[in-house]
């Protein structure tokens, strides 16, 4: 899809989305999604406090 297509409005509705929400380096590929369930020190999987949804 070419970007000149997409109507102002709905690009600037995303760009503040994105913005918003500080998902610029999960897009762009700066920044790595952290897994949702770590091995805790007791070997247990739990949740992960750094993944967010």
């Amino acid at each position: 899809m070419d970007p000149s297509s997409i109507p102002v409005a709905t690009q600037q509705q995303v760009l503040f989305t994105v913005h918003g929400n500080g998902s610029e380096g999960f897009l762009d590929g700066t920044e790595v999604v952290p897994p949702l369930v770590v091995m805790s020190t007791t070997g247990e999987a739990v949740v992960n406090p750094d993944f967010r949804r």
